[in-house]
C-alpha cells in the first residue's frame, strides 16, 4: 500500500472515531478482521475445528473459578491417556486412562495496546497490519504453540509414536512410515504439519510421475497434500521446528477444541488515545494420545 495511502486511511480512522457513535462500529469491524486472520493463518483450528459453546451447557469447577466441559470418547482409545493444554504457559493437565476427558476454558488476552494519535498516525503503517502485529500474530503464537507443547509431551511419554528417518529431508517412504504409525493403532492419518523449509524437499522427489516430474521441475510443488494427506505448511519455526512432520487424524479421533467466547475486541479513544485490546476464552484437549505421531528427521 502507498505511503500516501496509508495516511489517508489512518486519518479516516482517526476522524470516524472522533464522530458520534462510530467507536463500536469500528470495534465490531476489528473483531472481525481478527477472527479471520487468526482462522486463516493459525493451524490448531484447522485441525481442531472450534465449537462454540455456552455457558448453560458447561459445568462450574468446584475447585476454581472456572468452566470445564466433560466429553465422552470411544472405549476402544479408553486405554490412550488425555492431555489438557494449558494456555497460560504452564504445564498442561495429564488426564488418567478412561472413556471421559475434561476441556478446560482458559480466558487468552493480549497486551493493551496504548498510543496517542500522533504516535500512530508516525508509524506509517495502516491499521490493519498494527491489528495484525499487536494481536493476531499473539493469539495465534497461542494457540499453536501450546498446541504442539502438548503434543510433544505426547509424543515424550509414548516414544513408540515417533517414527525416525535416517535421512536429512522427506522422502515418500519416511512419509509413509509415518502414515503406518498412526494406522497401527488404527487410525487413519487426516493432516501432516510441517514448515515450508521442510516441506520444499518434495521438490527434488525424482521418482514421480514424468509429467509431474516436469511440472515440478518447471514450476514446483504446488499441491497441498502429500501422499493422500492434507499438509498444513507453516513458517512458524519456534513452534513447529525443521526437519520434524506431525501427523494427526480427524478432529473426531483427536480431541475437542472448544471456545466461550469467540475473538472478542474492546477500543476505546479518548483524549487523543487510543486504547485496543483482544481476547478469547477457549478450553483445547487431545483426548486421545493416540492420535499424535512425529516423523523426525535427522
Amino acid at each position: 500500500m502507498a505511503k500516501y495511502d496509508t495516511d489517508l486511511i489512518n486519518s479516516l480512522f482517526f476522524s470516524n472515531l472522533e464522530a458520534d457513535d462510530t467507536i463500536e462500529k469500528r470495534a465490531q469491524d476489528s473483531t472481525y478482521f481478527i477472527r479471520e486472520k487468526v482462522l486463516e493463518h493459525g493451524f490448531v483450528d484447522k485441525i481442531l475445528p472450534p465449537q462454540l459453546k455456552s455457558r448453560s451447557e458447561l459445568q462450574v469447577s468446584t475447585t476454581e473459578d472456572t468452566y470445564y466441559d466433560v466429553i465422552g470418547k470411544r472405549k476402544k482409545f479408553a486405554s490412550a491417556p488425555a492431555y489438557g493444554i494449558n494456555y497460560l504457559g504452564e504445564a498442561g493437565d495429564y488426564y488418567e486412562k478412561g472413556t471421559k476427558y475434561e476441556v478446560r476454558f482458559q480466558k487468552i488476552e493480549t497486551e493493551t495496546f496504548r498510543k496517542d494519535k500522533d504516535e500512530v498516525l508516525a508509524m506509517k503503517i495502516p491499521l490493519t497490519q498494527i491489528l495484525e502485529e499487536e494481536f493476531v500474530y499473539f493469539l495465534e503464537e497461542i494457540r499453536d504453540g501450546h498446541f504442539v507443547t502438548a503434543c510433544r509431551a505426547v509424543i515424550n511419554a509414548n516414544p513408540a509414536q515417533r517414527v525416525i528417518s535416517a535421512s536429512t529431508t522427506i522422502l515418500q517412504a519416511n512419509l509413509e512410515n509415518l502414515k503406518a504409525s498412526m494406522r497401527s493403532l488404527e487410525l487413519y492419518p487426516a493432516w501432516f504439519v510441517m514448515t515450508e523449509n521442510t516441506f520444499g524437499a518434495v521438490n527434488n522427489w525424482t521418482n514421480l510421475d514424468s509429467e509431474l516430474l516436469k511440472e515440478v521441475i518447471i514450476e514446483g510443488f504446488k499441491y497441498n497434500s502429500l501422499l493422500g494427506v492434507p499438509v498444513i505448511r507453516t513458517l512458524k519455526e519456534t513452534i513447529v521446528k525443521e526437519k520434524e512432520v506431525w501427523c494427526f487424524p480427524t478432529a473426531e479421533f483427536l480431541g475437542t477444541n472448544e471456545l466461550l467466547d469467540e475473538v472478542q475486541f474492546w477500543m476505546k479513544y479518548e483524549k487523543n488515545i487510543l486504547e485496543m485490546m483482544a481476547w478469547e476464552s477457549r478450553g483445547t484437549t487431545i483426548g486421545n494420545s493416540y492420535g499424535v505421531h512425529q516423523l523426525t528427521l535427522v
